[in-house]
């Protein structure tokens, strides 16, 4: 059987060699240099604009007479509904009163904003001996809690 000393001098020459194994052979040469890196993100928002309606009732219509001939018929309405592009558009003409309706509603435009975003992340290295002390950390809390 293996004394608690020669246990402990093997668990030390174990940790040693951990922290030397560590630093000359897992310890990266470009300690110096910041490690960086840049990205480039882009925000698309549609902001829609709503646009007034217009309209206009009852508006009286001028007449102009190229001859004298007058011409008798029955009152009527003649409407115009129609979509173009998007915009409704919508017209009436109300005969003998000589008067129009007219409404025009266009279709809401929509703005295109985009926001061009660069973030500059850097990266932190860890240190050469967190890892190892985390080692130790742990066979320390490993005694602890046998010899309890």
């Amino acid at each position: 059987m293996v004394n608690l000393k020669e246990f402990l001098a093997i668990q030390i020459v174990i940790l040693i060699s951990i922290f030397a194994i560590n630093y000359f052979f897992l310890k990266d040469n470009s300690s110096n240099k910041e490690k960086t890196e840049i990205i480039n993100k882009i925000d698309t928002v549609y902001i829609e604009i709503e646009r007034k309606e217009i309209n206009i009732k009852k508006g009286k219509a001028k007449i102009r007479k190229t001859d004298s001939i007058e011409i008798k018929a029955n009152p009527f309405v003649s409407q115009l509904d129609t979509i173009i592009t998007g915009d409704t558009i919508s017209m009436s003409y109300i005969f003998p009163e000589n008067t129009f309706d007219l409404k025009l509603n266009p279709k809401s435009d929509s703005l295109l904003v985009q926001n061009f975003i660069k973030e500059r992340i850097i990266y932190e290295e860890e240190k050469w001996w967190e890892n190892p002390l985390y080692i130790i950390i742990g066979i320390i809390i490993g005694y602890i809690t046998a010899i309890l």
